[in-house]
């Protein structure tokens, strides 16, 4: 399980925790071997399904999909911020990811979300580029490049850093 605590209104305590578990599990009390994405606004304890995970089979990875509309950011307020704490499924203790990541949902610093296939033995330019207004105000770490055929581990995600 991975829990994604979110800042939406900057005061440096979450407002929400995406998660990601069973849909049978956490809907009917019976694991169906689903995984989806689940949100739960921690100030007035409304949950909300959100949609299937994408975690390939043998992967290290996995995409949490959600709507920002659902954590009540909008193109007049952007930014929110957030953690991450993973669970191993048999601790009920999660180890906490290091520092807390800004992120502008409408704007962001670095582009994102690019989904581009790639043939066998070939390879592909993806041009990338930055928001120099945003940047000052997010500055995130670098471009992480995912391929999801990878072997499971390190070789599943390139992390490129940028100097600022």
């Amino acid at each position: 399980e991975y829990d994604i605590y979110i800042d939406t209104n900057g005061d440096g305590t979450p407002d929400f925790v995406l998660y990601c578990a069973d849909v049978g599990a956490v809907t009917a009390g019976i694991q169906n071997g689903h995984i989806g994405t689940f949100l739960v606004n921690l100030k007035t304890g409304a949950f909300t399904q959100e949609f299937a995970a994408d975690a390939p089979t043998d992967g290290s990875i996995i995409l949490l999909p959600m709507l920002a509309s659902d954590l009540g950011v909008s193109p007049t307020n952007p930014r929110l911020s957030y953690s991450v704490v993973a669970f191993d499924g048999e601790v009920a203790t999660g180890a906490q990811m290091p520092g807390v990541a800004p992120f502008n949902v409408f704007t962001p610093a670095v582009s994102n979300s690019m989904f581009v296939s790639v043939a066998p033995d070939t390879t592909v330019d993806v041009p990338v580029a930055i928001d120099p207004v945003e940047i000052t105000h997010t500055r995130p770490l670098g471009f992480m490049v995912v391929s999801e055929d990878n072997l499971s581990g390190g070789s599943e995600a390139e992390l490129i850093r940028l100097r600022h």
